[in-house]
């Protein structure tokens, strides 16, 4: 017996996407095409746009915006200062088993909450990090190296990705009380995200492909870049230091947690290149908001992790030895890394591009540490004037590396390329005038071989067409330097074959930019890829044309 249909079931919201609004001009197109370009079936998610009082007629268009996609909410609070007030409110309005956080300059891949509320679901997640990229700003790519179904703070270094753009199940968030601080400060991302990790039984990673990416705005307008002022920022993070304090007991675990802080917020804002440009009245007033935190809520333990550079800045630091801050900054800035491009040279599906990498050109000519026996110490040429005596560094020379990763020119996307690296320590001709006695000056070298994989380097998948740059990493006694592979001559250097490489079939082009930077370029070769070229040639070819006419005032 045929039994008649009851009333449809509306299905259920999965995902609620929060975006605080204030004054976005036209970056919010780009935001809101990618939300509305989802893979997660339209009735299973939607949007709240959620405006801040802006004033340049936002308010407006995101009304119109929830006329015209039934999936879109519109809510206007006054203006509260900062995005920790529209967040909360996003979060209370929310009705959906999920939260996705994205900021109305940022983008999300089309398959983004689709496959992170999938994750979350499997994984019966409190919280699911996707895999960002940036054009702009650092992201913890050691952390999304690979993907990770369960996790917590204190097994993984979550503390290393601090920002809320995260998917995070919205029942946890309302039983603990998670909520933004709220008013013009800063940091009061980092506020919820700690709280959020101490209370998170499923911390889920899911690095398989981007998911969020970061976009510069041309104006400068992004949040995050925005100039500090010292005492409320440090207060801010006093506050952020506390919950990690209050959440622990002393111990390793404890110093692990704080050092981030020490290292990124406080140390990361008194060494260079920052410090040295910084006026001397500003200068100050960091230090001094700086060296109240370390000193009030550090414990020296703390410092004892970092290696030898750091942990000197972080002693300087405390003594409030402005000064020779400055200095040991401004000898550590001429240190810049070089990565000599030495060969490449295709091995079946992979390129093998083999250079020589080393901090070069600082106060003494190169990084370096002088032997005493069996005992290593700093090259004084930094210290000089600074210490008493030498810096012991014998513990940290075997842990010098270095590791190598592409960078799509355009999007920011990283990727992690296998590399076989050998750390020599090479002898360096002694000088005259060298303090001391000892026994030879060695300067570390890394040879580094990349193994570039088109097919298999994103993740296992295969990259995108674009132009790719191959860069190596050099972290070394306090250091930690990035730099982009460079013939060391110039534009001349021996350069692969270009090569097709089935069964996509993509062509992988290795070159050299007009500064001798290598890069690698991918194009996609199937028919609709090709077609895509000829007309994106053909434009090209136009746009030149008319460009030329312009300037012989034809047009």
């Amino acid at each position: 017996m045929d039994v008649p249909a009851g009333p449809a079931i509306p299905n259920p919201i999965l995902v609620s996407v929060v975006v605080p609004i204030f004054n976005p001009g036209s970056y919010l197109d780009s935001c809101v095409a990618s939300l509305l370009a989802q893979t997660l079936p339209p009735p299973s998610y939607e949007v709240i746009l959620v405006d801040d009082g802006s004033t340049d007629g936002s308010a407006a268009r995101v009304d119109a915006l929830a006329a015209e996609h039934p999936r879109v909410r519109s809510v206007h609070i006054p203006n509260s200062g900062w995005a920790g007030r529209p967040r909360n409110v996003g979060i209370d309005e929310a009705r959906g088993a999920y939260v996705q956080f994205v900021d109305q300059d940022d983008t999300l891949a089309p398959e983004a909450l689709e496959h992170l509320h999938a994750f979350g679901i499997r994984n019966a997640s409190d919280i699911v990090i996707g895999k960002v990229a940036s054009n702009f700003r650092g992201v913890p790519q050691g952390l999304l190296s690979r993907t990770r179904d369960a996790c917590t703070i204190h097994d993984t270094p979550l503390i290393n990705s601090l920002t809320p753009h995260k998917m995070f199940r919205t029942v946890f968030i309302r039983e603990h009380g998670l909520r933004f601080p709220e008013g013009r400060r800063r940091l009061e991302d980092q506020h919820f995200m700690v709280r959020a990790y101490f209370a998170a039984r499923v911390v889920s990673i899911l690095a398989d492909q981007v998911y969020y990416h970061y976009s510069r705005r041309g104006d400068g307008g992004n949040a995050g870049s925005a100039a500090i002022e010292p005492a409320g920022y440090y207060g801010n993070l006093r506050e952020v230091i506390e919950v990690v304090l209050a959440n622990t007991t002393p111990g390793v675990f404890r110093d692990g947690l704080l050092r981030r802080f020490l290292r990124v917020e406080i140390l990361g804002r008194l060494s260079e290149p920052a410090l040295p440009r910084y006026e001397p009245e500003f200068r100050d007033r960091l230090a001094v908001a700086a060296g109240g935190v370390v000193r009030d809520l550090l414990d020296p333990a703390v410092d004892a992790g970092l290696p030898a550079i750091s942990r000197l800045r972080a002693g300087l630091l405390r003594a409030d030895r402005r000064d020779d801050l400055l200095t040991l900054a401004q000898r550590c800035a001429s240190l810049r890394l070089a990565a000599d491009l030495e060969s490449t040279a295709w091995d079946q599906a992979q390129l093998l591009v083999s250079s020589r990498v080393q901090l070069v050109d600082g106060p003494g000519g190169v990084l370096s540490v002088r032997a005493f026996g069996d005992r290593r110490h700093l090259d004084p040429a930094l210290t000089e004037g600074i210490l008493d005596g030498t810096l012991d560094v014998t513990s940290e020379v075997e842990s010098v590396r270095a590791v190598a990763y592409l960078r799509e020119r355009d999007s920011g996307v990283e990727w992690p390329i296998p590399a076989d690296t050998v750390i020599a320590w090479e002898r360096l001709p002694s000088q005259p005038d060298e303090p001391g006695p000892a026994d030879e000056t060695l300067a570390p070298v890394a040879a580094v071989t990349a193994r570039v994989r088109p097919l298999v380097a994103a993740g296992g998948a295969p990259l995108v067409p674009g132009t790719w740059e191959p860069w190596v990493r050099f972290i070394a006694l306090g250091l930690d330097r990035r730099v982009r592979i460079q013939a060391p001559d110039g534009r001349h250097a021996r350069l692969a074959a270009p090569i097709v490489l089935a069964p996509r079939p993509l062509l992988v082009r290795p070159r050299l930019d007009d500064d001798g930077a290598l890069a690698v370029v991918v194009e996609d070769l199937s028919v609709g890829a090709r077609a895509r070229w000829r007309v994106r040639g053909w434009m090209r070819k136009v746009r030149r044309r008319l460009s030329g006419m312009r300037r012989a005032g034809q047009v």
